[in-house]
């Protein structure tokens, strides 16, 4: 977990892969243990297109009342492995709902809102940018509905709106 002070770790194609492994390592725990858990975001568009990321991110789809379960349940499957320590818990008033969020080392398990996304791939496409919108699915293949190329960066304010949306527009 990183410490007060400390720099963050940058994650590029030649580093990634063992965060990855890891990833789905913890993935597959969670699926065996009855949750629907899908590596996303950045540390699969590092694979896809390089570039660097600073974590390796797995949602979860679940209830906020199912997040004391998951909570448990990290503490349990995956505390021989790494630490998950909650970082916080929040109702946004924008469409993405409830998330849970939980770090571990470089990875996070992010509980979204299942009564906002019937899927996966449902929430994948509210991701604040089109180069974001990567999911490696059940099979290990990377899945990505807006490829990037010579089509326009998307801004999606669903789920950018839990952002600080300055932020995000200057750090990426």
């Amino acid at each position: 977990m990183q410490q007060h002070g400390e720099q963050q770790m940058s994650f590029n194609i030649h580093n990634i892969e063992l965060e990855l492994a890891k990833a789905k390592l913890y993935t597959g725990i969670l699926r065996a243990a009855g949750y629907d858990a899908h590596i996303v975001g950045g540390a699969l568009r590092v694979l896809a297109v390089g570039g660097t990321t600073s974590d390796v991110d797995i949602a979860v789809l679940g209830t906020q009342k199912a997040s004391v379960p998951l909570h448990n349940d990290l503490r349990i499957l995956l505390g021989g492995l790494a630490k998950f320590e909650l970082q916080h818990t929040q109702t946004y008033s924008s469409q993405c709902g409830f998330i849970a969020d939980w770090r571990g080392d470089n990875i996070n398990i992010i509980n979204y809102d299942i009564d906002r996304y019937s899927s996966i791939e449902e929430l994948v496409l509210g991701f604040d940018y089109n180069f974001n919108m990567y999911l490696l699915d059940s099979d290990h293949k990377l899945y990505n509905p807006y490829p990037l190329g010579v089509n326009k960066v998307l801004l999606n304010t669903n789920i950018a709106t839990h952002h600080n949306l300055d932020k995000v527009v200057n750090e990426r």
